[in-house]
């Protein structure tokens, strides 16, 4: 059973197109619900999922320069991961170096009205997981 649902946001800052986002969780059972708002086993899926031991690789998926790919996961730890290790590739090809998102240290530059609406946002993930929770719940009877 999940216990805890993030979103992430991975900004393309290669420099050029990429087509692969290499994810590492830094914790084992991180399960991806949602790229870029659709579902791993939605038709409309225009990407490649593979998750093996606390890594995960979105191919399949092109992704212009500065442009950003939300990804929500899902997990059985109470807390979401907050060292996440990321690297974009072109067909395989390394096209930047990995790169760290550190959710527990603020951004030295953030005013307080942008840490404000990014706490507000992340407790909005939080409340929404648990509809999206109780509505599945609510379909199972």
């Amino acid at each position: 059973m999940a216990r805890s649902f993030k979103t992430y946001k991975f900004k393309n800052d290669s420099g050029t197109k990429a087509n692969d986002l290499h994810i590492i969780w830094g914790i084992t059972s991180v399960e991806i619900i949602g790229v870029d708002g659709i579902k791993p086993d939605d038709p409309k899926a225009d990407y490649s999922l593979s998750e093996t031991g606390g890594k995960s690789d979105i191919g399949e998926h092109e992704v212009a320069k500065g442009e950003t790919v939300k990804v929500r996961v899902k997990t059985p730890h109470l807390v979401p991961p907050k060292r996440v290790r990321y690297q974009w590739t072109f067909d395989g090809k390394a096209i930047s170096k990995f790169a760290t998102i550190a959710f527990e240290d603020p951004d030295e530059d953030d005013t307080p009205e942008e840490v404000a609406v990014r706490r507000f946002e992340e407790r909005m993930d939080v409340l929404s997981d648990r509809l999206e929770m109780l509505i599945d719940m609510n379909r199972l009877r």
